[in-house]
């Protein structure tokens, strides 16, 4: 577990200022954390499959913030 917090801490580090910049642009409400609580949920009941799915519905819900940026000329 703690090499997983060190991977989540390195990646928010590396993504939180992207997001700042996101979400200050959107529409409030659109922040799409179910999948992050859902996550949390699934790794304290040691629910392997459901914190999968929680990671790759987060993946999926991804792409507006990936067509976002790309819209906008950033690479």
């Amino acid at each position: 577990m703690p090499m997983l917090i060190g991977q989540i801490e390195s990646m928010w580090a590396s993504m939180g200022p992207i997001l700042n910049v996101y979400y200050r642009e959107i529409p409030r409400g659109c922040a799409g954390t179910d999948e992050h609580d859902h996550l949390i949920d699934a790794l304290r009941a040691g629910n392997k499959k459901k914190a999968r799915e929680a990671i790759e519905n987060d993946i999926k819900r991804g792409s507006p913030i990936l067509r976002y940026f790309e819209e906008r000329g950033c690479d």
